[in-house]
């Protein structure tokens, strides 16, 4: 998987692993639950209609808080938006660098990683996450 990183070696580093979710929605589409201290380290969203569509993640933590990670971020068909959140990996952004932000997400127990997008089943994700972080 682009941007993922396997190495689970040292200390406190956490369990490293993978999280898909197919048909992301307009109502919001739940993407992961954090049960302990979670670095997400890799997304990649894939547009499957025709066209540009945008989509926005946000988190909603156990106060139900909400915070929006991206808003609105435009992706191409059949080309995935592929971040790395971690080490900023120009090379996996998609030339995407003046749009998307490179950012650190660090979920504490209790949050939740949503994703949104204008058209119902349009979407495709898959996170690289690594639970149990210091």
């Amino acid at each position: 998987m682009p941007g993922f990183s396997g190495d689970n070696s040292g200390a406190g580093t956490g369990q490293s692993r993978g999280v898909y979710v197919e048909d992301v929605g307009s109502s919001g589409t739940l993407l992961f639950t954090a049960t302990k201290r979670t670095r997400v380290t890799s997304l990649i969203a894939t547009n499957k209609e025709g066209g540009i569509l945008p989509i926005s993640l946000y988190v909603i933590d156990a106060s139900e808080d909400q915070a929006y990670v991206l808003r609105n971020i435009r992706v191409f068909k059949s080309m995935p938006l592929v971040m790395e959140l971690v080490d900023g990996d120009e090379r996996t952004m998609t030339n995407l660098l003046d749009q998307v932000p490179l950012v650190e997400l660090v979920l504490m127990p209790g949050d939740e990683l949503y994703a949104t997008t204008p058209i119902n089943d349009s979407f495709d994700i898959t996170l690289a996450v690594r639970e149990g972080v210091r």
